[in-house]
């Protein structure tokens, strides 16, 4: 749980919504021609008798002038209709925008401050058009970078079916209630949501990877313990050659909370000097009123989190503030 003591979720649940409908993320399908040989079988029963055209192999009547059928597959790889064109779907359809996730998996920390549960980023995010966002490792230095180590990555569409495929097999694409009795205190919990099919599929569970003595693990929760190990290392599960390189994720927005300090700001027992800097004008957001969340575009500010670490302060109008920042990654926003 956070700090303010609500309650972590524990249910698997499912939200049904229609994958088409949403703008821009039309799913596409492999297609398939298939090509229907004709041929006339001319039998002559006898010098007096008419001769009849057997069509063979489902010919529709016409004839062997007629011109072949054009294909009417649209640029987005839908059929418009005509032709011998069909739609074959294969394996599992899913959203395809930058913003959509297919898969995530997030371990959210136990009893935890306000400003850490707001920038703790997920295990693993499989968004729509084929990137992997993954946590790299920290810099162990105090004070230590103001933003995560967030990554980015590629996946094939192949290893996608793939992991869809391992959960389908688990018995994951169902609603499953993880709640049970637990003696483990301030653990993580662990949550993997799933977008395929037109549905959403959201698997909750409490202290997912902590083993109690003597108290047996149901099947619900080993099957969730193991997709999450599997995720955690896609190179191992989908093999690395379904992956691309691996760079520092570079953001479109940050989301911000920023909390008023005491002023002056001075040294710590530690020792260490904070930083103070100006908030630049052009953020288009006044950090009074940033106290919940609010969406700054990374061209408005630059290099400003990226050089900043945790003693990092920022004046803005004659107000001190410490601002917890964090990378926009897909379908997260504020509110």
């Amino acid at each position: 749980m956070v700090a303010d003591g609500s309650a972590p979720h524990l249910a698997g649940t499912r939200v049904r919504r229609s994958v088409r409908g949403i703008v821009g993320n039309r799913v596409g399908v492999w297609q398939r021609q298939t090509c229907m040989n004709r041929r006339r079988l001319v039998h002559l029963v006898s010098v007096a008798a008419l001769t009849v055209a057997l069509a063979a192999c489902g010919s529709d009547g016409s004839t062997s002038n007629d011109a072949a059928s054009p294909d009417t597959t649209g640029t987005d790889g839908t059929n418009n209709g005509g032709g011998d064109t069909l739609p074959a779907p294969e394996g599992y359809a899913h959203p395809t925008g930058p913003d959509d996730v297919v898969i995530e998996y997030s371990e959210l920390s136990g009893f935890t401050t306000r400003e850490y549960a707001f920038q703790q980023p997920p295990v693993v995010i499989v968004s729509g058009d084929g990137r992997v966002l993954t946590t790299g490792p920290q810099i162990e230095i105090y004070p230590g970078p103001a933003l995560p180590n967030i990554q980015v990555g590629t996946i094939t569409e192949e290893a996608v079916q793939q992991l869809l495929s391992i959960a389908d097999t688990a018995g994951l694409f169902a609603d499953i209630d993880y709640t049970e009795e637990s003696m483990v205190a301030d653990a993580s919990t662990a949550t993997v949501t799933m977008n395929v099919d037109g549905a959403t599929w959201v698997h909750s569970a409490y202290a997912l990877g902590i083993d109690e003595p003597g108290k047996p693990v149901s099947p619900e929760r080993a099957a969730l313990r193991q997709f999450t190990a599997q995720l955690s290392d896609l190179a191992g599960t989908v093999g690395a050659d379904q992956l691309g390189p691996v760079d520092a994720f570079v953001p479109v927005n940050y989301l911000i909370q920023a909390t008023e300090a005491a002023t002056p700001v001075t040294t710590g027992d530690d020792g260490i000097v904070p930083t103070v800097v100006d908030w630049p004008a052009t953020a288009g957001v006044a950090l009074a009123d940033a106290a919940d969340c609010a969406i700054v575009a990374a061209d408005a500010v630059g290099d400003l989190f990226t050089n900043a670490d945790q003693l990092t302060y920022f004046d803005d109008g004659g107000g001190i503030y410490q601002v917890t920042a964090v990378q926009q990654l897909p379908q997260r926003s504020c509110g």
